[in-house]
């Protein structure tokens, strides 16, 4: 990974998008610094390169977001994406993928703060997470690659045009899937999009022509290859959600569910993957009874799994009746032990609230001020949220807060 133009390309865009998010013009910022005209600060914004490689390093401390041009550091993420490489060109296996996921997050734990080497991480995690789990979560990053993934370069870049892929197959872009098809076609003879090819036929279809293309595939050699058949019902499931028919979605996904392949494989990531789309299928059709058995066995088996799907599974307790085994699951949850803050946050709204003596205002304080901050992805997360704010401030007669809460979701 050579410091080439393009690379600083990139890091010019991510301190553009820096002091924009800080809500500075670029007059305050080029007034600042001796020697430093505004035209150098626009080329530098616009992903020209500048000679004096300097002023990148002050920029970024300025905006506190140190960029640390470090060999060591260097190298070590040049291992991530060589890595990363590697596992797609000889499709290797979960555990594989596990180890390399294990390091990145360790590595952002550390250095998460920095720019630059920071981003180029969250890449690499992000694809690693989509290729395990079959889900995005870092939304942030999504709204920042379809912005500036052209100034990457080299594999990052293609991991970052395959997250993009991977990521308007779920509806999480700007852009449609179909913007992005006639770039994701040219690669699909690429190791790192061979996956994506049953995504990308499945993206090609009609509602009605789903099940024909499953039906075309059962029998096929491929299928007896338990991650293509993984893939192929994972992507028809959620083929089946975007047209919302939920049985036919939770039917795909049952049947990788009680797969042979797939119980020898416990408790493999994706078992867990699996439960936890079953789970929130489950959610969406109101069985949640079913909804607690699957996302209950992915706790039992790794807290970190189910993420923001804490809400779904405290929901689906509740309105079970099951407060008594809330009680006793809620402090097995420790501080730190999610990637994502915002869900730290929900696991500690909850930890209030089945507290011996509940404090609204912390409560409040949680759900209405901090949590909006940081933003939970996903429309089906927001109606509980949106359930909890209502009882609180039935309690607390703050009912700005909810309106508040309503205008920003």
């Amino acid at each position: 990974m050579a410091y080439d133009q393009i690379q600083y390309s990139f890091l010019g865009r991510l301190l553009r998008r820096k002091r924009r998010s800080l809500n500075l013009k670029q007059e305050e910022i080029a007034d600042c610094f001796t020697g430093f005209s505004l035209r150098s600060l626009q080329r530098m914004e616009n992903g020209y390169v500048l000679k004096n490689k300097d002023k990148y390093s002050a920029i970024s401390d300025f905006y506190q977001c140190p960029l640390v041009m470090d060999e060591s550091l260097r190298i070590e993420v040049a291992e991530f994406e060589q890595e990363l490489k590697t596992l797609f060109s000889i499709s290797a296996g979960v555990k594989r993928f596990r180890r390399l996921e294990h390091r990145l997050v360790s590595f952002l734990n550390v250095y998460g703060n920095l720019i630059y080497f920071s981003h180029l991480t969250r890449i690499y995690l992000a694809v690693v997470h989509s290729h395990l789990y079959g889900t995005i979560e870092d939304l942030e990053l999504i709204d920042l690659l379809e912005e500036e993934y052209r100034y990457l370069s080299g594999d990052t870049y293609l991991f970052a045009l395959l997250l993009i892929y991977r990521a308007s197959m779920l509806a999480l872009t700007k852009m449609p899937t179909e913007y992005y098809d006639r770039k994701a076609s040219s690669l699909l003879g690429n190791p790192v999009f061979s996956f994506d090819e049953i995504y990308y036929d499945i993206g090609q279809l009609k509602v009605h022509e789903t099940e024909n293309k499953y039906q075309a595939l059962k029998n096929s050699p491929q299928m007896k290859k338990y991650f293509f058949r993984f893939h192929v019902l994972d992507g028809l499931a959620h083929s089946e959600m975007e047209t919302k028919n939920y049985e036919k979605a939770y039917e795909h996904i049952l049947q990788l569910i009680n797969d042979p392949e797939t119980e020898e494989k416990l408790p493999d990531p994706y078992l867990l993957h699996l439960h936890k789309r079953a789970g929130i299928i489950s959610y969406v059709m109101d069985d949640y009874a079913k909804c607690y058995r699957h996302l209950i066995a992915v706790h039992l088996a790794d807290h970190s799994v189910l993420g923001y799907n804490y809400l779904l599974l405290f929901s689906s307790m509740e309105r079970l009746g099951k407060t008594d085994e809330m009680k006793k699951l809620i402090p097995s949850l420790k501080k730190n032990e999610f990637y994502y803050e915002q869900v730290q946050y929900i696991i500690d709204f909850y930890r209030l609230k089945y507290s011996d003596n509940p404090d609204l205002s912390e409560m409040e304080d949680l759900l209405c001020n901090q949590l909006p901050e940081r933003k939970v992805p996903g429309k089906i997360y927001h109606p509980i949220l949106r359930e909890e704010i209502e009882e609180l401030v039935q309690k607390t007669h703050h009912y700005q807060k909810l309106a508040d809460f309503i205008r920003r979701s």
